[in-house]
């Protein structure tokens, strides 16, 4: 029977492919006995298999391992071909993406059933690493295969755009399914030979994965929680054929008590001064949920724990302290614990304005006196209480002359405990922001420091770093934008500023306090001496004259003058 070359099976992944190809009916090429009274078209099969890669570049939806050592093409009505596809055999040369291996096989004419299965032992032994079948009709002139090879899954990583919701806020996340080959490096990319069914671990009331059978790379899952309250902890994760517990990562989702927006209120004009709590959706005339009022004056600084602890610094009787309120505490209440000024000042002044905690709890506040430091940063270790000298201080740069300073403000600190400190314009140098390594003690220098004409600080009052670690500045009429590890005389990346803004900087408006969120929403406090006085909400990325997504204020706002603002639980 004459001979028809028609390339029919071809499968890529990262270089790897399998072409099959018809070449005769007659017994020659090394293909296998046909059966008794069976004619048989003889074939040759082309592999190729990648060398090991960490990277799914392959652009179809076959898969083919680097770990193949051995496949089995078996066809209905010829004998099953086993055949050795590892680096040394002799089917095999070496290729710059792997190698390329050619192996004989017979089909008869007809409706045939191709099957090839690739493993990771000799001899078709040891992992499955690839499965494909196809129906196909085989004529002496000629036929054409197309089989789609599903990778195994050997280990699992599941992973989610959102590991955190907030309690009573219905939300979802993407889910992404990794499933890697035997290799151990090598993405599965197209088919999975195994499905991947997901679940949900722990209290599951309230979350809803769709789908939850996953079927190949890529494919959308949804996690989605419908606000229903509690603050818990699940996880997802996922099973397949052939696939030990131990090689599952699976993912953990939390969620954590609902955001509120904290405001300090400072007293003015015969209007006592107040901690006001928001909900983190608020928005326009919308009152507190919660109202802390304190004889003490509540002053300029703000920090919020974890759990929901308060810490506001203000002044009773004339000495500078810090409040600290139990998360919930609402109306005329004591605070649980209150840190005022140390002995060693009480002839010297001590005046504390912006608060910040370091992720083991200890609470930094920025700090002017008269005594000498003139201008520093003072670290308490959690549980201090009364006028308990701090355990460190950390000396701030000054001016020429110390007593014209301006009292720092803004304390914020980025993801590996870097802190950075706000001073605000003086008349014999300028504003900047000074950044400290962790643990820094004493009269060190900051490892950066954000000062010049360049960066558009004008008056500036308080600071935030965001996740990714930019610099988010409040200034008089500003908030000006730096981008990480942002050193010396550089210019914003971006800067909110113009009339849309609600920061006129005429004495009407400002930028006040600064906070941003885990989802890069800006919130600034703005409006002094009784002229509306607002809570303004940017968008993640905001530049130039835009417009707040979000206006807090009002007569049921409860706002006098708000001075500083935090986000927490």
């Amino acid at each position: 029977m004459k001979a028809t070359l028609v390339q029919n099976l071809k499968l890529f992944v990262a270089s790897g492919a399998i072409a099959l190809v018809a070449s005769g009916c007659s017994g020659g090429g090394g293909a296998p006995p046909a059966a008794p009274g069976v004619a048989l078209l003889n074939g040759v099969v082309s592999l190729t298999i990648p060398a090991k890669s960490t990277a799914a570049t392959r652009r179809s939806v076959e898969f083919i391992s680097s770990l193949a050592t051995s496949v089995t093409i078996a066809v209905t009505g010829a004998p099953t071909v086993v055949a050795d596809v590892s680096a040394t055999s002799p089917n095999c040369v070496g290729t710059a993406g792997g190698r390329s291996c050619k192996i004989a096989i017979t089909a008869p004419a007809g409706s045939d059933t191709f099957t090839v299965t690739i493993y990771g032992g000799a001899g078709g032994t040891g992992l499955v690493l690839g499965v494909g079948t196809s129906t196909v009709t085989v004529s002496a002139s000629s036929f054409a295969v197309p089989v789609g090879i599903d990778g195994v899954p050997a280990s699992l990583t599941i992973t989610a755009g959102t590991t955190t919701f907030a309690s009573g806020t219905a939300a979802t996340t993407p889910i992404t399914v990794t499933a890697i080959d035997a290799d151990g490096t090598t993405p599965i990319t197209g088919t999975y030979a195994n499905p991947v069914t997901l679940s949900i671990t722990g209290t599951s009331a309230g979350f809803t994965l769709t789908p939850s059978t996953v079927t190949a790379s890529g494919q959308s899952v949804t996690l989605a929680y419908d606000g229903s309250p509690g603050v818990r902890t699940i996880g997802i994760s996922g099973t397949a054929n052939g696939i030990a517990a131990a090689n599952v990562t699976p993912l953990s989702i939390s969620v954590a008590p609902p955001l509120n927006i904290y405001v300090v209120n400072s007293d003015y004009g015969g209007t006592p001064s107040s901690l006001n709590v928001y909900p983190g959706s608020a928005n326009g005339n919308a009152a507190p949920i919660r109202t802390i009022t304190a004889t003490s004056y509540l002053g300029t600084g703000i920090a919020v724990d974890g759990s929901g602890m308060s810490y506001v610094s203000g002044y009773a009787s004339g000495t500078s302290i810090i409040d600290e309120f139990s998360p919930g505490a609402n109306g005329n209440v004591a605070p649980t614990n209150v840190i005022s000024e140390p002995s060693n000042y009480l002839n010297f002044g001590y005046n504390i304005s912006g608060l910040a905690l370091d992720g083991a709890g200890n609470l930094y506040g920025a700090v002017s006196s008269s005594g000498s430091p003139p201008l520093f940063v003072a670290v308490y270790p959690p549980g201090a209480t009364g006028n308990a000298s701090p355990s460190r201080t950390i000396s701030l740069p000054v001016s020429q002359n110390a007593v014209l300073n301006v009292d720092p403000s803004g304390l914020a600190f980025d993801t590996a405990g870097n802190l950075y400190a706000v001073q605000n314009e003086d008349i014999f140098g300028g504003p900047y922001v000074a950044v400290y390594a962790p643990g820094a003690s004493g009269n060190v220098a900051p490892i950066r420091t954000i000062s010049g004409s360049n960066t558009g600080l004008y008056q500036p009052t308080y600071d935030a770093v965001d996740s990714s670690g930019r610099i988010y500045v409040t200034n008089l009429g500003t908030v000006t934008v730096y981008a990480a590890g942002a050193n010396g005389n550089v210019a914003p990346i971006a800067t909110i500023a113009g009339s849309k803004t609600g920061l006129a900087g005429n004495g009407l408006s400002y930028a006040g306090g600064i906070a941003v969120d885990s989802s890069g929403l800006i919130y600034v406090t703005t409006g002094v001496r009784q002229l509306n006085p607002s809570i303004l909400v940017f968008a993640p990325g905001a530049n130039g004259n835009v417009p707040p997504l979000r206006t807090i204020t009002g007569s049921n706002t409860g706002l006098n003058y708000p001075v500083a603002i935090a986000v927490g639980p």
